[in-house]
């Protein structure tokens, strides 16, 4: 469990990964990218984690999931295209849900 209970998840880029990337950056090597090894981590005492620890089959849950990482992801880096997309239709998605 993390201190701070209202954040659900976080998302972790390992130590060598920084590493690698930033002497790729170092050595003038921009064509260079290293896909980043991220480790996602879920805050057990938040309530939207425990919510889904109850409802994981359900349709929503797998995309407020979804959600959850792509939120981690935004706190580390941009996201790619594809990862924008998906994040504006899910977040669309869970909208319209509301009545």
């Amino acid at each position: 469990a993390l201190k701070d209970t209202s954040l659900p998840a976080i998302l972790n880029i390992t130590e060598k990964s920084r590493r690698m990337n930033e002497m790729a950056q170092i050595y003038g090597m921009k064509d260079v990218h290293i896909p980043p090894e991220e480790i996602l981590v879920l805050n057990t005492e938040n309530e939207i984690v425990k919510n889904l620890a109850k409802n994981k089959d359900s349709d929503l849950s797998k995309t407020v999931a979804r959600q959850l990482y792509l939120l981690a992801v935004l706190n580390q880096r941009p996201f790619t295209a594809e990862e924008l997309n998906r994040f504006l239709e899910d977040s669309y998605g869970i909208l319209g849900k509301i009545q």
